[in-house]
């Protein structure tokens, strides 16, 4: 029950409290609505004269002209296959690093501002590129032109980009045809530096192919001596090992038999020779019968027969030693029958002297077989079948060894069959590895030629225009709406200073709060101002003539300012056209030339500039072409500054 009154009284006190702040901000609005009807004329006029001074500022602040383009870069399918390579590294990320750099180096740039012409009269020659004088100021310019570039990349995927170039200047003439040179020299350097990449890869590749097909060579010739000096390494055929033992063995079998064999017919060879010297020992005794014969001497003609009968036995000699020819060969049988002849004729010699008492013994020893000096050919058929039995025995001896040292060998290789398989294994690994190299190799070269051989728009990298320059219509800074926001800040700020000077520095007293306020003293009753006749006429003609002239010509005046803000930066060329009288005749009346009448002026040096410009080349003074060209980036640059 004690609890309900309570309540009430709280409630109650809540909605004085809420009723009288309602009050005091009703008050408050009143109050600050009541200062600015009595403060209009320190309001208005300084928000007036602050909003046109503001909005007349703006207009010579530097307009900011902006022209951006994208274009896309995708990559080669074939350049797509080239990325995970030791020479190339990954080319669709090559160019994305140095994407800044690329667009705004010093080249690039120059070569921007030479097609887009920027500097007029540039130093050329005679085939139309700058000279090192028009490079110099290319370069100038571009570097000054180049901090207002921008560039941003947009992956959009591994071999897919899109590059958006944006150039901000001061000037409207110059962004979009230096965004669209700019676009160009890029292209252009990009495709250049891709040839220049790819030429250098090309080179790598090739230089590997052709040292991979050297060590494929290597490889093949260590793989064919491994084999023949190991045989039956190869996994594919196990069963050539034992195949080349049991050869091995059967030719040693073999080498036996011949060389037991060879030791029977050498020994049988030996004896023979004996016998035969000692039976030609006793002949020559019988036949000689004393030393006489032997302290013969011969004739001129006798000793002549004998040396031809002996190169003769030596020439028979020599082709049954190294040509291995038999009695029955035709040379040996024509050289015999020459012997045969030559002893002859030598026999004759012999009997011719019959008073001399030796010529029937020596008759008898050139029918036994001739002089000692000529040779005794059985004997010499003998020894050379001996030689010959006893050179093959000793060239059985040597193959046999070879053949022990195979057997040898092939058993130790058959021990150790399994390690020099995996050996081999290696090798046929290496030269596996050497071939597929070579194949990628080679297709990679193939690949790269098939591009530098392409058109140019195909070749590795192609470029396409995806926005186009865009036209600079308006400047970018400052934006109308920005001038006049601020231009309307800085009049409300102007406005409440001369309201708040006027209030604070104002010692007359307009309403009875405000003598209650100030003295503390209670107002019983308050009158009127009294108005006098002249004063009521003064009043009228201020609140009549006065005020709305003042309103009319400040309203214009903020209007007109406004209106010209707003058109120099949304409608650059109506501004200028609509200017164009009130400047002239500014100028006129200050005594100043207009444009027309300096134009007019300067047509004649026009003229004469052109005139002296289709002179040839050989002619103009080149001092004078530099100097004015010098004059024209100095001028260029001072705008650019302004």
């Amino acid at each position: 029950m004690k609890s309900e009154p309570v309540t009430q009284s709280d409630t109650r006190t809540e909605r004085s409290a809420e009723d009288s702040s309602f009050v005091l901000l009703r008050n408050n609005i009143f109050e600050v609505f009541r200062i600015l009807i009595l403060r209009r004329w320190a309001f208005f006029i300084p928000f007036c004269l602050v909003v046109c001074l503001a909005t007349i500022i703006s207009q010579y602040v530097p307009r900011v002209y902006e022209s951006t383009t994208v274009i896309e870069r995708r990559d080669h399918p074939v350049l797509i296959n080239l990325q995970q390579t030791v020479a190339t590294g990954e080319f669709a990320r090559f160019f994305r690093p140095t994407l800044s750099r690329d667009v705004k180096s010093v080249e690039t740039m120059a070569d921007a501002v030479e097609r887009a012409n920027i500097i007029p009269n540039l130093p050329r020659n005679p085939d139309g590129t700058p000279t090192e004088a028009g490079w110099e100021l290319l370069r100038k310019k571009g570097a000054i032109l180049s901090a207002g570039v921008n560039v941003r990349l947009i992956q959009r995927t591994e071999h897919l980009d899109q590059i958006q170039i944006t150039y901000k200047g001061q000037s409207p003439d110059i962004p979009r045809r230096f965004v669209r040179a700019i676009k160009d020299a890029y292209v252009r350097r990009v495709r250049a530096q891709l040839v220049s990449l790819l030429g250098d890869a090309k080179t790598y590749f090739e230089t590997a192919a052709q040292r991979q097909r050297q060590q494929i060579s290597d490889l093949e010739a260590e793989t064919l001596t491994f084999q023949a000096e190991f045989i039956g390494i190869d996994p594919t055929n196990p069963g050539a090992l034992k195949l080349k033992l049991t050869s091995l063995e059967s030719e040693k079998a073999e080498l036996d038999r011949d060389l037991a064999m060879f030791e029977l017919e050498i020994d049988a060879r030996k004896n023979r020779v004996k016998q035969h010297k000692l039976r030609n020992q006793q002949a020559l005794a019988l036949n000689i019968g004393s030393a006489k014969l032997l302290g013969t001497t011969l004739g001129p003609k006798a000793q002549s027969i004998e040396s031809e009968i002996l190169s003769l036995q030596r020439e028979i000699h020599e082709l049954k030693t190294a040509r291995r020819m038999t009695d029955r060969h035709p040379d040996i049988i024509e050289l015999g029958k020459r012997i045969n002849r030559l002893k002859s004729q030598l026999e004759s010699h012999y009997t011719a002297g019959k008073s001399d008492s030796s010529t029937a013994p020596a008759g008898q020893h050139i029918a036994a077989g001739g002089s000692p000096a000529i040779w005794d050919m059985e004997l010499a058929d003998l020894q050379l079948d001996l030689q010959d039995r006893e050179s093959r025995f000793a060239a059985t001896q040597r193959r046999l060894r070879i053949v022990n040292g195979d057997i040898i060998k092939h058993k130790q290789l058959e021990d150790n069959i399994f390690r020099y398989r995996e050996d081999f294994q290696i090798k046929q690994d290496l030269l596996g590895q050497a071939r597929t190299e070579h194949t990628q190799n080679s297709r990679r070269v193939a690949e790269i030629s098939s591009i530098l051989s392409a058109d140019e728009s195909q070749r590795g990298i192609s470029f396409a225009e995806l926005t186009p320059p865009t036209a600079c219509i308006k400047p970018i800074s400052p934006r109308s709406t920005t001038v006049l926001a601020l231009s309307i800040l800085a009049g409300l700020g102007a406005g409440a200073v001369g309201v708040l000077r006027k209030e604070l520095f104002d010692q007359t007293y307009h309403t009875t709060k405000q003598v209650t306020r100030s003295l503390g003293l209670a107002v019983l009753e308050s009158v009127e101002e009294f108005i006098t006749s002249v004063e009521r006429a003064r009043l009228f003609r201020r609140r009549v003539i006065y005020a709305p002239t003042i309103v009319l010509v400040l309203l214009s005046a903020v209007g007109i300012s406004c209106a010209a803000a707003f058109l120099s930066i949304e409608r650059p060329k109506t501004y200028d056209r609509l200017m164009n009288k009130p400047r002239s005749a500014w100028q006129r009346a200050w005594g100043e030339p207009s444009m027309a009448d300096a134009s007019k002026q300067h047509a004649p040096d026009v003229a004469k500039k052109k005139a002296v410009d289709q002179k040839p080349a050989e002619v103009r003074n080149p001092n004078e072409r530099l100097t004015s060209v010098q004059d024209d980036v100095a001028l260029a640059s001072v705008e650019a500054g302004s």
